[in-house]
């Protein structure tokens, strides 16, 4: 049984899988399987990823007929993962030689079911970010110590007031994460297949509220590299995007309330209305930049309508302070303008167009 599983989905990510396959096949722990998802890639991706699996014994490539996004292939590889312990990779990122050894280790040493690194922001081999941390070396939390680092699973940076040497840059990304993998199967974790946005986030909320021990080692040994086709800010007009967006708005919002009918999360409940902003933020974003061009006055409607119906929308408007709305930097609402056409304002003129009818 080998120590470490690495999983690897691709679709469509020539030439950067050379990057990342190129890292996990140099890791300084030998004793690995990587198992490499092709999710139906139509670009030169499958030819080499055959290629990689024919000369290095410790790929395994499963080649997929259909597209099944993101969480269906890190589901599908979690199923055939043999290693003691699991984790994912990107298909356009790249980790250090020692990745996956220092995480091992640190495993091993805490006894840990989640154990963390950092990774930065990489643009090009002359730019990258580092995210700050100002906690130590190395970070052990147990039990109940973990319920501070729950809501950090759903959340962009440390807007919420979390302790400085407490906070954890990426903290719901699929990435930079060793995972027991009997503390995977033992608490049924799995990816929801539904979700094509933010499944990673939902995932790691799940996981961290089950979490015994978790160990944090304050060294960036993963690469994240900063595109524009992600699929959350891929530019290119998505119809599918309110729709998945949607999904995801009302699985973690499930998963929060499931979490805190167990245990009283600090700060769960407000970072879930952050959570149901950010999508909503995005979502509003895709359809403005697009409207007069794919979206139609029509879409715009049916667009209000979806939104407007959303149990955990509406929820969320009807909890969210005034003050806490003024505070919003982005668009967050729809109005009707003389049934004609819908176009996007502020989420402060809204409540005011609101108030004067």
């Amino acid at each position: 049984m080998p120590k470490v599983t690495i999983i690897m989905p691709v679709y469509n990510k020539m030439p950067y899988v050379q990057d990342a396959l190129g890292s996990l096949r140099k890791q300084t722990l030998e004793d690995i399987e990587i198992l490499v998802v092709d999710n139906a890639s139509t670009d030169a991706s499958p030819a080499y990823l055959q290629k990689c699996a024919a000369e290095d014994p410790r790929i395994s490539l499963y080649t997929l007929k259909k597209n099944i996004g993101p969480s269906g292939a890190y589901h599908y590889a979690i199923d055939r993962a043999k290693g003691d312990y699991l984790t994912i990779i990107d298909s356009d990122d790249f980790v250090d030689p020692d990745y996956a050894e220092t995480l091992y280790t640190t495993a091993i040493k805490y006894h840990a079911d989640i154990t963390m690194c950092r990774n930065n922001l990489y643009f090009d081999e002359n730019k990258q970010e580092q995210l700050e941390y100002q906690g130590p070396d190395e970070l052990v939390l147990h039990g109940g110590e973990i319920e501070q680092v729950i809501p950090q699973t759903i959340c962009y940076g440390n807007g919420m007031g979390f302790p400085k040497d407490r906070f954890f840059p990426e903290t719901g990304a699929v990435w930079i994460k060793l995972y027991r993998t009997e503390f995977v199967r033992a608490n049924e974790l799995q990816y929801d297949t539904d979700l094509w946005m933010f499944c990673d986030w939902e995932f790691n909320l799940k996981a961290f509220s089950k979490a015994k021990t978790f160990a944090f080692v304050n060294r960036t040994m993963y690469h994240y590299r900063q595109l524009e086709t992600s699929v959350i800010h891929d530019p290119k007009y998505n119809p599918n995007k309110l729709p998945q967006m949607m999904n995801a708005i009302n699985a973690v919002c499930k998963d929060c309330d499931a979490i805190l009918k167990t245990k009283p999360v600090p700060r769960l409940a407000l970072v879930k209305k952050d959570f149901i902003r950010t999508c909503l933020g995005i979502v509003y974003s895709h359809y403005d930049r697009h409207l007069g061009g794919a979206v139609s006055n029509e879409d715009m409607k049916d667009a209000l309508d979806t939104i407007q119906e959303n149990a955990n929308v509406k929820g969320y408007y009807a909890d969210t302070p005034l003050s806490d709305v003024h505070g919003m930097k982005r668009k967050l609402d729809f109005v009707i303008h003389k049934n004609k056409y819908v176009r996007l304002i502020s989420l402060k003129k809204a409540l005011k167009h609101a108030i004067g009818k």
